[in-house]
């Protein structure tokens, strides 16, 4: 499609003095790269959005352009603000496709240029007060939980790692293990946060990546102020919440947090403070093909 080979993500200037957060900038400064085919027209029918991804290709059905630029660079959708309104309440169906098998991280690079060419989006990463979380030390003796130690494991291992079969019996649940040393989040319910966590697994982790992952995962942004510096492994099974408490019922909207509590020492406390987000200072409507 003519047009469809140029830069990813145009960027201006930034409107506050403080400089990018390095997390999203580094999503912007992606190498160029675009689909070779691409069809967009807008969906007036009922539905939720719907992502399906392929070798070479994806297709998406009912999304809008903040949930686009969501998956595109890797960030919850909570965290694209800005732009008119039509982008939150207008949905399209994009189906998007290239030659040869590619891997996932190309797809999204590829969503980047789409959207610059058809949607005129140009983002930019900044910070805003809004409602977060702040994950610190739980007890009073700041130390950690019985569950959390200090990571004494190699990023070589093979799968299945070791203590990854505690996961096995949640295989039918949403599971991720993106990196051979990483976190993993097993988890129940519906797509965003409608979902519940059900176990967490990780490996050579700092507090400081456990918290960007919380935050993809939880109804607002996770800051760290644990101030435990090193990598870690740790399992989180809200499972083993029921049992320690004597059978004692615990809501399931918050055995997570009474989990991380339990097993890591660990608390997420509701607070205010700044958090990454990116910005829409331009799109426009796409024309149909």
């Amino acid at each position: 499609m003519p047009g469809l080979r140029r830069s990813v993500v145009l960027l201006g200037a930034l409107v506050t003095a403080t400089a990018p957060p390095a997390a999203l900038a580094s999503r912007i400064q992606s190498e160029p790269r675009t689909f070779e085919v691409a069809s967009i027209r807008e969906n007036l029918g009922p539905g939720s959005a719907v992502f399906k991804e392929s070798p070479g290709s994806v297709v998406v059905q009912s999304a809008t352009v903040t949930r686009l630029v969501a998956w595109a660079f890797q960030v919850p959708e909570r965290d694209v603000v800005g732009g008119p309104d039509w982008v939150r309440t207008r949905r399209f169906d994009v189906n998007a496709r290239v030659e040869g098998e590619i891997v996932r991280s190309d797809l999204r690079t590829m969503m980047k240029g789409l959207l610059v060419e058809r949607f005129g989006v140009r983002v930019e990463p900044t910070r805003m007060e809004r409602p977060v979380y702040h994950l610190v030390l739980g007890r009073g003796d700041r130390r950690p939980g019985p569950a959390l130690k200090v990571s004494t494991s190699p990023c070589s291992w093979d799968y299945p790692a070791p203590g990854f079969e505690a996961l096995q019996p949640q295989k039918t649940l949403n599971l991720r293990l993106d990196e051979r040393c990483g976190i993993a989040f097993a988890t129940m319910g519906g797509q965003a946060f409608g979902r519940r966590i059900t176990l967490v697994f990780a490996t050579r982790s700092t507090m400081r990546k456990f918290a960007e992952d919380l935050s993809r995962q939880l109804d607002r942004p996770v800051i760290d102020r644990t101030d435990l510096a090193g990598e870690f492994d740790f399992v989180v099974d809200t499972n083993k919440v029921v049992s320690e408490t004597g059978g004692a019922a615990v809501d399931a909207d918050v055995r997570f947090f009474v989990a991380l509590e339990e097993q890591l020492g660990l608390r997420l406390t509701p607070s205010r403070g700044l958090a990454e987000v990116l910005a829409i200072r331009e799109v426009r409507l796409p024309t149909e093909d």
